[in-house]
């Protein structure tokens, strides 16, 4: 998407004569993939916060499927921003008590 957003604004703006608007928004899109290509493993598989143990401490359970569901689930809500810290985890990871 980066790159077909890169060719339209480069398209149009070239076509209309604002050579410098294409330039920085070409440096603005590269800057973004070089982000993404030394970063985006942690966006999409971020680093365990708590790992099975915690969980099964947490939750007061030995080792089960559900620990892996639980695990699954905070791993989503950090991809989706909504877990940040330890201690966020932790709160996550109670509300699976029930």
């Amino acid at each position: 998407m980066l790159l077909l957003s890169l060719a339209d604004i480069t398209a149009t703006r070239l076509a209309s004569g604002f050579v410098d608007d294409a330039s920085a928004y070409r440096k603005f899109i590269l800057d973004i993939l070089g982000k993404y290509t030394a970063e985006g493993s942690n966006y999409l598989h971020p680093p365990g916060l708590l790992d099975g143990n915690d969980v099964c401490r947490l939750l007061g359970i030995k080792p089960s499927p559900r620990v892996r569901r639980v695990l699954d689930a905070l791993a989503e809500a950090q991809v989706e921003g909504l877990v940040k810290t330890v201690n966020q985890a932790e709160e996550f990871v109670k509300q699976w008590r029930d």
